[in-house]
């Protein structure tokens, strides 16, 4: 073990120049970081310029991974007659012990005692940063699989470039021309919607990157006990051919966990208040070639009336179970679409408020825009489309195709166990409006950049900058946020007059940045005064506010981020008697 230990220190020794690059990209990133949330002003167009920079960032600290993997390799090269390491008493178990305990202190180890400064700053706990280091060391292992395969084979840097080039080539290549999905072209209302209910495609894709790292392992560990050349690239050449009859054939399909029906969730006691039904028949696509596709899938709607008001019901899965009159039973776990977005008008129920008045909603934009449409929206009618009566799910399961067959003649009974989450506003945080002033709760928080009453445009203009946990997310550099679509908002709040004003700017755009696992937005907020007295949409002139000017109402009020929080889990069953299936057009039917 000592003469393993010797040579992953002469490794780390010849390696210190690109390793202290590789470090280094940590260290600037998390510095960035520590920049904006600590910034006193940030305009979006500089930010944007930090987006840019941290691409770039990103990038060289990709290369330097991966020529480190190939630089660790050829310290020791496996491959020519010039290898000074066959001479002395190593063999080349240890010899590959020693490089693969040093990848685990270059891509695990050093990365997560970097980033674990910035990951206790930003507030991870415990099983966040457990959840962080897994992620990262799992971004880290197809890079780092790759690279010891290529480099085991080759005996230079360049040809090192040159095969990891062709590599590229080649699964893309292989990906266009063997990998089939099973995506079904379902049409929901009108709009055309490819699915892959079976979850093939994933798990095809898993099967792949199993088979992959496992041929990847016996190659590299051939290499190092062998250093013979030739036959190492015979078993490349075999595991590549596995690979091949694996994406084109798909003779190894492991069975796909996610869609199979699923343990009773506890109800919540609101039987006597939600109703789900379904709206009529449903329709069955039927795949012309089922080798190539997902076979036979249902797809239909359901109604759910009554929504609890100030709960927002999320569908997560459904649990399908048809029998048919001679004792034929199939179960099938489907998907739900048809996810309930809070509005401004739902998420201001956390905090205090006042309605706005009928006066009011007749000098805002919406209004004066029904208007010139000819067809005026009154208060009420505007208030009753934000709490709506009713919603309308559509779902979709995959069935056997002899089943599926039998269904539009002989109609079976059907049991639907519907799954949701339910969800309700809760102001996560509240800080009185001032530039510097800083809410955090745990991993997440918000802080006010800048702070500044626009007289000529008689509007408050707010800066936020907002960071929350993203582990194993990714993120959009430039995030549409739209008021109808939201899952948290930022009102003022004055709480004296029990009033809230709501974000003049309701349609805009935030830019986001991923940071080591950390999301940090940049939010530019504007507000023009109370609900009760100005409209969620009210009209400008030039984008300015030509009523009364509510500079001194804001002076009394706080910033309070609202959120849609977890409340429960909720699950009703949907007895339909017979259920009926009729073959959509698109169907071939034998």
């Amino acid at each position: 073990m000592k003469l393993t230990w010797h040579i992953v220190a002469k490794d780390l020794r010849r390696l210190r120049a690109p390793l202290a690059l590789w470090i280094a990209t940590f260290l600037v990133e998390f510095s960035i970081g520590l920049g904006l949330l600590h910034s006193n002003s940030l305009a979006f167009r500089s930010f944007q310029g930090i987006q840019a920079f941290d691409v770039i960032l990103n990038l060289v600290r990709m290369a330097t991974g991966y020529l480190l993997v190939a630089s660790l390799v050829y310290d020791d090269s496996l491959v020519g007659t010039t290898a000074f390491w066959p001479t002395r008493p190593i063999s080349g178990i240890r010899l590959l012990g020693a490089k693969l305990l040093a990848c685990l202190l270059i891509f695990a180890l050093i990365p997560i005692l970097v980033s674990l400064p910035w990951w206790l700053h930003c507030g991870f706990g415990t099983g966040q940063v457990r959840e962080a280091s897994v992620s990262l060391i799992m971004s880290m292992i197809l890079p780092v699989g790759c690279g010891l395969v290529i480099a085991a084979l080759t005996g230079s840097m360049g040809r090192y470039i040159m095969w990891t080039l062709l590599l590229v080539a080649a699964v893309a290549l292989s990906l266009a021309t063997f990998v089939k999905t099973g995506a079904t072209h379902l049409f929901f209302r009108g709009l055309d919607v490819v699915v892959d209910s079976s979850g093939s495609t994933a798990a095809r894709l898993h099967t792949l990157n199993m088979l992959a790292a496992a041929g990847g392992g016996v190659v590299v560990a051939h290499q190092f006990l062998t250093r013979r050349l030739a036959r190492s690239l015979m078993l490349l050449s075999g595991v590549a051919a596995i690979l091949c009859v694996e994406a084109a054939w798909w003779p190894l399909a492991f069975k796909d966990r996610s869609h199979e029906v699923g343990a009773p969730t506890p109800a919540a006691p609101l039987e006597d208040r939600i109703a789900i039904v379904p709206t009529k028949d449903a329709l069955l696509h039927i795949e012309p070639e089922p080798a190539a596709g997902s076979g036979t899938v249902v797809f239909g709607n359901l109604e759910v009336k009554k929504p609890v008001p100030g709960l927002f019901i999320r569908p997560t899965y459904a649990n399908f179970a048809w029998q048919w009159p001679d004792g034929n039973h199939v179960e099938a776990k489907g998907t739900l679409l048809g996810t309930q977005y809070p509005s401004l008008h739902q998420l201001e129920a956390a905090i205090p408020h006042k309605d706005s008045s009928p006066s009011a909603w007749e000098q805002g934009a919406a209004y004066k825009q029904s208007l010139k449409n000819g067809k005026p929206v009154s208060y009420s009618e505007s208030v009753r489309e934000e709490d709506p009566t009713s919603l309308l799910w559509d779902y979709y399961v995959e069935v056997p195709r002899a089943e599926g067959l039998k269904m539009p003649s002989d109609r079976p009974s059907c049991t639907i166990d519907v799954r949701c989450d339910l969800l309700q506003p809760k102001l996560t945080g509240e800080i009185p409006i001032a530039a510097g002033d800083e809410w955090a709760g745990g991993a997440e928080g918000y802080r006010i950049l800048s702070k500044e009453w626009n007289e000529r445009a008689r509007i408050l203009e707010i800066s936020v900058i907002e960071r929350h946990a993203a582990i194993g997310e990714t993120v959009r550099l430039f995030e549409y946020q739209n008021w109808k679509r939201i899952d948290a908002a930022f009102f003022a709040i004055n709480r004296r007059k029990g009033e809230s004003a709501w974000p003049l700017n309701l349609d805009y755009f935030r830019s986001s940045i991923m940071i080591g696992s950390v999301s940090i937005t940049l939010h530019d907020l504007k507000y023009v005064g109370p609900r009760d007295e100005v409209t969620a949409n009210p009209a400008l002139e030039n984008g300015k506010w030509t009523g009364p000017s509510f500079e001194e109402w804001f002076s009394d009020a706080s910033l309070g981020r609202v959120a849609e929080t977890v409340a429960g889990n909720y699950s009703r069953k949907v007895d339909i008697p017979l259920f009926s299936a009729t073959p959509d057009t698109f169907s071939k039917v034998p």
